[in-house]
């Protein structure tokens, strides 16, 4: 997986404890889900490729088990991994397809290390995995997340941990159940001057002005269950 593997585990710091400060840094599913005491039973395959924030991720739900992943993807494409978490810290997790376009990180709950929920973090460019109710996965363009949410979004200023972070979808949008980081011509960035107002320890609204011809687009997108 490539070098956005830190600040994923950022992100997968800040989508459990809200939205960070200085003190604290900061829908109508298309498949058929049944609840029942212990688990949510999902009616895809192992070959679906399509996630639901909140509910599945292909056939993973939050009852799901590291033998049981193994049952669904086969042991080849299921490896238990070191994560790290920047600064010297790792969790333990799980790398599903390694090496493969479905790549992605799967982290279970660990209080230690203050990760409330399993989550599972996309951040290929050539990934396979998209929404199931919408599409969106990495390479999805910001006027595509603006159209899917019916309303302009806020995010973190760039350049710095937690820059393109999405913190709000505007009062509760179409998209609020989603969690997705956001970059900006991302092949040529270091010759990409950036104004003030949208770089650095501040909100940026999806209106500003100063975004246009930054080509931004999803870098990362990670998918809680709860």
């Amino acid at each position: 997986m490539r070098y956005l593997t830190v600040l994923m585990l950022l992100f997968i710091l800040w989508s459990c404890q809200g939205e960070p400060t200085q003190d604290k840094v900061e829908s109508e599913v298309v498949t058929q889900v049944t609840n029942t005491a212990d688990t949510v039973r999902v009616d895809v395959g192992p070959e679906d490729r399509t996630y639901v924030p909140g509910v599945r991720f292909g056939m993973v739900t939050a009852s799901t088990t590291p033998a049981q992943l193994v049952e669904y993807y086969g042991e080849d494409n299921v490896r238990k991994d070191s994560i790290p978490l920047g600064k010297g810290y790792f969790v333990d997790g799980y790398t599903l397809f390694p090496d493969q376009p479905g790549e992605v990180a799967l982290v279970y709950p660990n209080p230690e290390r203050r990760v409330k929920d399993l989550q599972v973090t996309i951040d290929l460019n050539d990934t396979v995995w998209k929404s199931a109710q919408n599409g969106i996965g990495i390479g999805t363009t910001l006027e595509e997340l603006e159209r899917y949410n019916g309303r302009p979004v806020t995010f973190y200023g760039f350049d710095w941990d937690y820059g393109g972070v999405v913190t709000d979808w505007q009062d509760g949008g179409a998209l609020k159940d989603h969690r997705v980081r956001l970059g900006y011509n991302f092949a040529d960035r270091g010759k990409v001057a950036l104004h003030p107002t949208i770089k650095g320890k501040q909100k940026v609204t999806s209106t500003s002005p100063y975004l246009k011809d930054l080509n931004i687009e999803v870098i990362q997108v990670i998918v809680r269950l709860p």
